[in-house]
């Protein structure tokens, strides 16, 4: 029976939840099992990325089952890459999932994320492109894994601001300190305790004054990303109840109520006839990560 393999993208970090804090969004990577064949072959239209084997979906499967045998397959994605939504992150997933899907082999959750950790290095976007919804986790694969906790779905809409600029991880990452004082890590992480237990009560006002003060590494990204400053002021003229980068950047991600929405999206569609970029409406995927039969 063919199969075919559906990863949500994700928007993490939510300002001071700094690779820890992440939410599943409702644009998705599809990735369809044709059938086997002599050698790996994965068609899509991406100019930049490998058809290969060496592409991160298959590579990804192949390091958790190496016998896997080859197949023929396709990509489609909605997913802009290198612009904060985590399409790394979904093609990870979706490689632990295509394992699955050949193999017939069975791994729990907990085994997926903890794989999925190993390769991105951090739980922000594997885990809610694996479970839906919005999680917090920690990672160290020293003590233990991978620990996590599902938070209620926020009650709001989302609306996000894609910049035709690209930005890799590496490059948001290389801006940041290597270090913090004892008080600017204090700071930073009573923001992102208090942001955690905001959501997990339902008080997004509350979340927006932790989401929109970060301390880890929006300050040091934001020359990354001019439009995150512009944008923020246009969200809290309109009520929104937070904005922030997503990830690492480019996107700009806004949380805002159903009645504030439409004269918002009329602001930003009249700031992108001046800022070039995508606008996205999107809603939180519940679901997570799937096989399908075809």
């Amino acid at each position: 029976m063919l199969k075919k393999i559906i990863v949500p993208a994700t928007s993490a970090n939510l300002g001071c939840g700094f690779d820890s804090l992440g939410l599943a969004v409702s644009a998705y990577l599809e990735v369809e099992v044709l059938e086997a064949a002599d050698k790996w072959q994965i068609d899509h239209a991406f100019k930049n990325l490998p058809t290969d084997q060496s592409n991160l979906i298959i590579e990804t499967a192949l390091k958790l089952i190496p016998e896997l045998p080859p197949h023929h397959l396709k990509m489609t994605s909605q997913i802009p890459l290198e612009h904060g939504l985590g399409s790394s992150s979904s093609a990870i997933v979706a490689g632990i999932k295509l394992a699955l899907a050949i193999s017939g082999r069975e791994l729990s959750m907990a085994e997926q994320i903890d794989f999925a950790c190993r390769i991105e290095g951090h739980p922000d976007n594997v885990v809610p492109a694996l479970l839906g919804g919005l999680q917090v986790a920690s990672y160290d694969e020293t003590s233990g894994g991978c620990h996590f906790i599902s938070l209620p779905v926020p009650d709001c809409k989302l609306l996000a601001f894609v910049p035709d600029y690209s930005l890799s991880t590496r490059t948001a990452r290389s801006v940041l300190p290597d270090y913090y004082s004892r008080s600017q890590a204090a700071l930073a992480s009573s923001k992102a305790n208090v942001l955690v237990a905001s959501l997990a009560q339902g008080k997004l006002r509350k979340a927006e004054q932790m989401m929109e003060t970060d301390r880890f590494h929006e300050n040091y990204r934001s020359a990354l990303v001019p439009e995150l400053a512009e944008i923020r002021q246009l969200g809290q003229a309109h009520q929104a109840y937070a904005t922030y980068l997503s990830g690492a950047g480019s996107t700009i991600m806004t949380w805002i109520s159903a009645s504030d929405l439409p004269a918002f999206e009329t602001a930003l569609q009249a700031y992108q006839k001046t800022h070039a970029g995508q606008l996205l409406l999107l809603e939180v995927d519940s679901s997570g990560a799937k096989i399908c039969e075809k």
